[in-house]
C-alpha cells in the first residue's frame, strides 16, 4: 500500500495570530480582481455604448422634432402667404372688374357723345347755311340803295360835306337829275396797287332814285366824262357779274380763257 505525499501548503503565521494566505491564494485574488475589473470595464463599455446610443437617439429625436417644427412653421408661412396672395388676387380681380365695367360705360358714353357731336355738327352746318343765307339777304338789302362811283377826283383836303356837294353837282349837271336825296356818301379803301382815285359809295334815300341814276349813267359815256357807276355788289356777286360780262364779250367759238 502506497501513500501519496502531499506537499504541505505554505502558510505564514500573522504576528497577531492570524494566518496569512500563501502565494497561491494571492494569485487567485489577483485573478478575481482582474475579472472584476474586466466585468466593470465591460459594464462601463456597455453603459458608454448605451449612453452613446441614447445620445444618438436623443439627437435624432431632437432633429426630428426640429424638422417637424420647421415644417409646421414653413406650412404656416406658406398658408399665410397663400391666403394673402389669394386676398390680393381677389381684391385685384374685383378692382379689375370695376375698371372694366367703367371702361365699358365710358365707351358707351363716348359713342353716344360722338353721335351727339355728329348731330350737333350737322345742325351747326345747317344753321350756318341759314345764317349765311340771311346775312346774304341782309347784305343785299343794305346794298340795294347803294351805287359805286369810280373816277371822281379827290380834292386836296376834301371833307365829307364837300364830297356830298360834289356828288350832287355831278348828278345835276352831268346826269341831268334834280332833287335826289342822298343819305350818305364816302370814299372806300383804295385797292392794293391801284393808282386811280378811291371809289365813292353813295346811298340814296329811295331805290327809285338809285335806279334813275343807274339808268342815266350812260350820259357819262356820251359826254366822254371818265366817271363810271356800278351797283354795290358783294364779292360773290362781283365775281358772277364779271363772268357775265366776259360771256357777253365772248365771240362765238371762243372760250373764257381766250377772252381773258
Amino acid at each position: 500500500m502506497s501513500f501519496m505525499k502531499h506537499s504541505p501548503k505554505a502558510t505564514t503565521t500573522n504576528p497577531k495570530g492570524g494566518i496569512l494566505i500563501g502565494p497561491n491564494t494571492s494569485s487567485r485574488n489577483d485573478a478575481a480582481v482582474a475579472g472584476k475589473r474586466r466585468n466593470e470595464e465591460e459594464i462601463n463599455d456597455g453603459e458608454t455604448k448605451k449612453a452613446k446610443n441614447q445620445e444618438t437617439h436623443l439627437k435624432k429625436d431632437s432633429m426630428s422634432i426640429l424638422l417637424d417644427r420647421m415644417e409646421k412653421i414653413e406650412n404656416k408661412i406658406t398658408a399665410n402667404i397663400t391666403r394673402k396672395l389669394e386676398s390680393v388676387e381677389a381684391n385685384l380681380q374685383g378692382r379689375l372688374e370695376v375698371l372694366e365695367a367703367r371702361v365699358d360705360e365710358l365707351e358707351e358714353e363716348n359713342s353716344y357723345l360722338k353721335h351727339q357731336i355728329g348731330d350737333c355738327k350737322k345742325e351747326n352746318e345747317n344753321l350756318q347755311k341759314k345764317v349765311n343765307t340771311v346775312e346774304g339777304r341782309l347784305d343785299k338789302l343794305c346794298r340795294r340803295n347803294n351805287l359805286m362811283f369810280f373816277g371822281i377826283t379827290k380834292a386836296e383836303g376834301e371833307t365829307r360835306e364837300q364830297l356830298y356837294e360834289n356828288i350832287q353837282r355831278i348828278l345835276r349837271n352831268d346826269l341831268e337829275i334834280d332833287d335826289v336825296f342822298i343819305e350818305d356818301a364816302y370814299r372806300i379803301k383804295r385797292a392794293t396797287g391801284s393808282k386811280f382815285p378811291r371809289a365813292v359809295k353813295v346811298t340814296f334815300a329811295r331805290i327809285s332814285e338809285r335806279e334813275t341814276v343807274l339808268k342815266n349813267r350812260k350820259l357819262f359815256k356820251n359826254k366822254r366824262i371818265p366817271i363810271y357807276i356800278n351797283p354795290d355788289l358783294s364779292k360773290e356777286d362781283s365775281v358772277k357779274a364779271k363772268i357775265q360780262r366776259e360771256l357777253r364779250k365772248k365771240k362765238p367759238g371762243e372760250s373764257m380763257e381766250d377772252v381773258q
